[in-house]
């Protein structure tokens, strides 16, 4: 799986995280260009109150544009701790494979 530019502090595990969106998912531009395709990503609290970055591509990142703000939801994928110095401050991401209403 492509994490698309994330560094990570150590190897990346597959998991689950559930919680609630706290932004709404937005397009990243500089990506598109970048990459030559859609990336959408948004912030989500755990049940910890920990944020994490999700972080979307293609089809799923199309469908993840029609989520909302409070939206609670259950994600697998590859996930882990970020180097410090992301563009956005994330401490954490999740690159879902499988996005689960709740």
């Amino acid at each position: 799986m492509n994490d698309l530019t994330a560094t990570w502090t150590h190897s990346p595990t597959k998991g689950n995280v559930t919680g609630t969106i706290k932004t709404t998912p937005k397009q990243m531009d500089f990506m598109l260009e970048s990459y030559s395709q859609l990336v959408v990503t948004a912030i989500l609290a755990d049940a910890c109150n920990r944020e994490w970055r999700i972080k979307t591509t293609g089809s799923m990142a199309t469908e993840f544009l029609a989520y909302q703000v409070g939206q609670k939801l259950q994600l697998t994928g590859i996930k882990g701790n970020l180097c410090k110095g992301a563009w956005d401050n994330a401490k954490r991401q999740i690159v879902p494979s499988q996005l689960i209403k709740q």
